[in-house]
């Protein structure tokens, strides 16, 4: 039986396993993306409800006690991001929500494509699949979130401690060893496709005590293609039903540029290196410039774009999609050698 996406359900208690998933348990850790898309969908899609939400609405306070101000300096990103930041969270709790797979938009995001997934996709990736997230701490990929920024290493001073790793502690970790555990396989592991910044969130020693391998994915070389990756390397596992360590070293990537391998790999530590694209010209799969600094884009309903009829607007404003914190800070240090010549 496969779960149907229905815009009448609002969360899912369903859970089937294959008889390779009854030999092995795994879970894929992904980080969040700075941007988002939360433009609605043209199919209705199912929505959970995410598992660590009373923590969320303990944290929540902090941040929206902060003025513009705190949240720029906190940020460290320009007057319209923070003012749009601010307003996201003085309307959080009016705001419209979206899946969390669908709602990321960043170079992972795309290396996912979820929203290109099979129910029966969608169904694999919400057993398997967490995203580490600053605000909402673990999340399945049909979880319904609000638009925010909130990221891990942000040093946001709360009652739990100096930053969010203290907020979070071990919480994170143990709830991914309470889901590993719901299942009675001999063999659990997780497939660690995050960035160093929200792994940190992760007690591996609490892994290791709980009978759980961790397998480290490493995509060497430019971020922008490590990002991308990530993403493309949990969307392989997922189309492919990949419930063994041995069959991770099958990644290729979504254009066949990417090979296990063998001779850089140790042990848990899986190394991935880069070469031209099969599939398309190697120029083609580069990544497209971002929108410059400061650039807040205005995202409609898909359905909008194509048939060109208004649709209902988000109480965000319909200001949706803002620009990556790492495009903004260097456009401003351009700016700035520009202004100094």
């Amino acid at each position: 039986m496969v779960c149907s996406p229905d815009s009448r359900l609002q969360t899912c208690t369903c859970r089937h396993q294959s008889s390779q998933e009854q030999r092995h348990t795994m879970l894929m850790l992904l980080s969040p993306a700075k941007t988002l898309d939360m433009s609605s969908l043209a199919v209705k899609t199912l929505k959970t409800t995410p598992s660590m939400l009373q923590d969320m609405e303990d944290l929540l306070p902090v941040v929206k006690s902060l003025s513009v101000a705190a949240l720029k300096s906190l940020f460290s990103v320009s007057d319209a991001i923070a003012r749009l930041n601010y307003e996201r969270y003085a309307n959080f709790d009016t705001l419209e929500t979206k899946q969390a797979a669908l709602a990321f938009d960043g170079p992972a995001y795309k290396g996912l494509n979820a929203k290109s997934m099979s129910p029966a996709d969608l169904e694999f990736a919400q057993s398997h699949l967490r995203i580490l997230c600053g605000l909402y701490g673990v999340l399945k990929p049909l979880d319904e979130i609000k638009a925010y920024r909130l990221e891990m290493s942000n040093k946001l001073v709360n009652p739990r401690g100096k930053d969010l790793y203290a907020f979070w502690g071990d919480s994170i970790t143990q709830t991914c060893i309470q889901e590993l555990q719901e299942f009675e396989q001999s063999e659990r592991f997780i497939v660690n496709c995050a960035s160093q910044e929200y792994f940190k969130s992760i007690k591996p020693k609490l892994l290791e005590s709980a009978g759980t391998t961790l397998y480290n994915m490493v995509f060497p070389g430019p971020s922008v293609y490590a990002k991308e990756a990530r993403g493309a390397m949990c969307r392989y596992i997922v189309i492919n039903r990949i419930t063994t360590p041995e069959g991770l070293k099958g990644f290729t990537g979504s254009e066949g540029e990417w090979s296990f391998d063998a001779n850089k790999s140790s042990g848990t530590d899986f190394v991935f290196t880069r070469g031209a694209a099969k599939k398309l010209n190697a120029k083609a799969a580069k990544p497209a410039k971002r929108a410059q600094a400061d650039t807040v884009i205005e995202e409609r309903d898909s359905t909008a774009k194509s048939t060109g009829k208004n649709t209902k607007k988000s109480t965000e404003k319909a200001t949706t999609k803002d620009v990556d914190e790492e495009t903004n800070e260097s456009t401003m240090r351009r700016s700035k050698r520009l202004r100094s010549k």
